[in-house]
Order: C-alpha cells, then structure tokens, then sequence
C-alpha cells in the first residue's frame, strides 16, 4: 500500500502573532470586560481604592438590573471575588474597606447564617466627588497631605515630621523649585523662605498656589492694599488677571485693582437685575399665554417691549392688575387689547380710571412699607449703607458662625451660599442673627 504524505504548509509567524493581537484586543475591549476609572475617583481615594468602589459599582448596576438587590439595595460579594475582579492582593481588603467606610463612599453589613458580607455603594458620594470643582491633581494633593490646608502643612512642627519624600510634595505642590541634591533641612528651609515671602498675601486671604481668583474670594479696602509692598500688589492683580506693565507704579497698581473691584460690583448688580427682569417677564408671559388664552397672544419682540415698559412704569403687581382689568373687559378681542396695552389706556369706566391712578401711590408705598418692615430691622439697614466688599467680609464671617454652631459641612454651607443669588431672603433670614452680632460687637 502506498502512502503519501502531504508536505506540511507553512505559515507565517507574521499571520499568526496578528491573530493573537485580534483576540486580545476583543477580549480585553469587548462589553462587560473593563473597568471605567474616573481621574477625580482616584485622586480623592488613591487606585486601589478606585479600582474597588467602581468594581462594586458595575457589580451593584448589575445586581440592580437582575433584580437581586435585598430590600435594603445590598448584594453579595465575597473577598476572593474581589480580589480575582481588580488584582487587589487579598491582605489589602481590611485596610481598604476601612478606608472606604470613613470616607463614606461604601456601606458595608453582615447578616444571614452563616455570616456572610454585603455591600452598597453611596452613589451620592461618589456623585458629589467626581462633581467636585477641583482637579484630578488637586484631590490628589490633598489625599497625600492628609487634607491638610498649605498654612497647616508649612509649620515648624509639621516640616519637622514629614519624611524627604513628602517634603519634596509639599515643595511641588506649593510650586517652589528644588534640585535633587537638595537635603531635608535644605527643603525645609526653602518651604519656610516661600512661607515669609507670601506673609502679605496670607494676611489677605490670598493662597500660596497660583490658582485663579475671584473678587468674593479677595476681600480689601484701599487702606489695606496701600500697607502691601510692591511685590504683592502684583501678585495680586495676577492672580486677579488684571493686566499691568512693569513700568506701573503702586499707586497705579492699587487703581487698577480698585476698579476691578468697582466693575465686578456693577457686574453683580446688573446680572441680580437681569435675574428679577427675567422672573418677572416670565410671569407676564405664563398671564398671557395661560390665563388669557381666548385672546390667542403670540409672545413675541413686541409683545416683550410692551411688558418691560409697562412693569418699569408701573411695577410687577400693577401691570398684572392692569392687563387683568383690560382682559376682563376685552377676553375675546386681541387687536384691541394690544392697542390699549400700547396706548397705556384701560377699557374701564372713567371712575374706575380716576380710583386706579389715586391708589397707585399708596399702593406702591404700602408694599414698599411691607417690604422694608418684612425684610430689614435697623442693624440690615446699617448693613445695606455699607460698601458692597464690606459687606461680603461681614457675611463671610457670619457664614463660618452660622457652620460653626450648626456643625455642617463644606457641602451644606455651599447649598446655603447659593441662595444669596437664588433666594436673596431666605439667605439674609438664615444669616441675619449672625449679622446682626457682627454689626453690634
């Protein structure tokens, strides 16, 4: 019996090592087969930790779509699952779950027989962390200094203790240059100099870092800007982004910043202006396009004109009064009620006329009484007469008073700071007792 055998093909190395790269791209990049690491996640609770709460999140999100959450949203896991998921060494779960713990970002509870963990992960932390207005490095930064505020890290004591490797953090992170030769008591001395030389800016509140700054941030009065030297002046308006030339003098400089001052004040009044003028517009609208809708308004550039002249000449209150007064008379005719509203005249009796225009004054004089007794006692008053900085100065006092005794948090007294431009009376009626003692001490 013959045999032949077949010559063996060949095949180039070349074909095969491609094929290996296909499968290791789909198995590594396919659906369900990597982790999404968030950069604001790891700065504020280092990789590992990271690793482990996003893990947990995919695992709950899957948990959650099965519908196998208990009655509380916890799942199980077990620590071998863990580590065989994020590549953390089993030793590290103890410390890591700690961690996660006191920094809120995970519940944690056993139950059942026998006693087996489950978990769940606050989506509202981890929410509020990966919307903080800091950056990835920023959060980093103050993870490894302990979270610790540049004038608490740049103390005789505290530099003293710090290692040579946080000592050259410390340096890069308060951005002062040092060489690698450079001994501890060298660092040291380097951070103390750099402390010494941004004493002015300290005494107003300025940071050491160089990031940008906002006048709510900054708060100074002439006499105070002409005790700083020169140097600080300029540090200032940088910080500031105010544009200088170095041939400036400090009068000079002291202007320039004075009147950003005075612009940003204007600024703040307009935009509170044009927040009222829009809520205002807004209601007329919704009168118009709801209550009236048998007369078929169109709001449109014309019809806009009309409303602010009208709220301008005779307040919110009274030109909702008078388009009332006219739709009663008028509710199906809309030529001729725009043609009144244009005309400023009303389709009422002469008596009717005669009433409105007597009433108007003591109308607008009551609600301005009511106002006034409703929303300031003597003390606001005092505070409404003082300089628009001076009274930021006073309300950021009361604000760390009121946090102070009410014992809230960073995030609280945000919520609270937001109300100046959303509720302006709510703000003052939280902050007014605490006001009220500033102005009275």
């Amino acid at each position: 019996m013959e045999v032949r055998l077949r010559k063996k093909s060949f095949i180039p190395s070349s074909y095969s090592e491609e094929n290996d790269i296909e499968n290791d791209i789909y198995d590594t990049l396919c659906q369900d087969s990597f982790l999404m690491l968030n950069r604001k996640l790891i700065g504020e609770l280092g990789l590992e930790l990271a690793t482990l709460i996003i893990y947990l999140i995919d695992k709950q999100k899957y948990y959650r779509d099965n519908l196998l959450l208990d009655s509380e949203g916890y799942f199980y896991s077990t620590d071998m699952d863990l580590a065989l998921n994020t590549g953390i060494s089993l030793n590290r779960f103890g410390k890591l779950k700690f961690s996660a713990q006191k920094r809120e970002v995970l519940l944690i509870k056993r139950a059942g027989l026998p006693l087996k963990t489950y978990y769940k992960i606050n989506l509202h932390k981890v929410k509020e962390i990966m919307s903080s207005t800091s950056s990835a490095i920023e959060l980093s930064y103050k993870r490894l200094l302990d979270g610790k505020s540049s004038e608490e890290i740049i103390t005789p004591e505290e530099l003293s203790r710090k290692s040579f490797r946080d000592l050259r953090l410390i340096c890069k992170f308060l951005k002062i240059s040092y060489a690698g030769t450079d001994t501890k008591d060298k660092l040291i001395s380097k951070i103390s100099t750099s402390k010494n030389e941004n004493k002015d800016s300290n005494d107003l509140n300025i940071p050491i870092s160089t990031k940008s700054l906002s006048l709510d941030e900054v708060i100074y009065t002439q006499q105070e800007l002409e005790k700083l030297t020169y140097s600080s002046l300029r540090l200032i308006c940088k910080n500031l982004k105010i544009s200088y030339k170095g041939s400036y003098s400090k009068a000079m400089l002291i202007k320039n910043i004075l009147s950003k001052k005075d612009s940003e004040k204007n600024s703040i009044i307009q935009e509170e202006k044009k927040d009222k003028e829009d809520i205002e517009l807004e209601q007329i609208k919704k009168l118009l396009l709801e209550d009236f809708k048998s007369l078929n308004i169109t709001w449109n550039n014309l019809v806009e004109d009309l409303s602010k002249k009208t709220i301008n000449k005779l307040g919110l209150s009274n030109t909702i009064e008078y388009l009332k007064s006219n739709y009663k008379a008028i509710p199906d005719n809309a030529g001729l009620f725009l043609a009144l509203w244009k005309k400023g005249r009303r389709q009422v009796n002469s008596k009717d006329i005669e009433n409105f225009e007597n009433n108007k004054k003591s109308l607008k004089k009551e609600e301005e009484k009511d106002e006034i007794s409703e929303l300031f006692s003597d003390t606001r008053k005092k505070f409404e007469n003082l300089d628009i900085f001076e009274q930021l100065k006073i309300e950021e006092k009361a604000i760390k008073n009121y946090q102070t005794t009410n014992n809230l948090n960073d995030s609280q007294i945000e919520n609270i700071i937001k109300l100046r431009y959303s509720n302006p009376n709510q703000y003052y009626s939280i902050l007014s007792k605490y006001i009220d003692k500033i102005l009275n001490d």
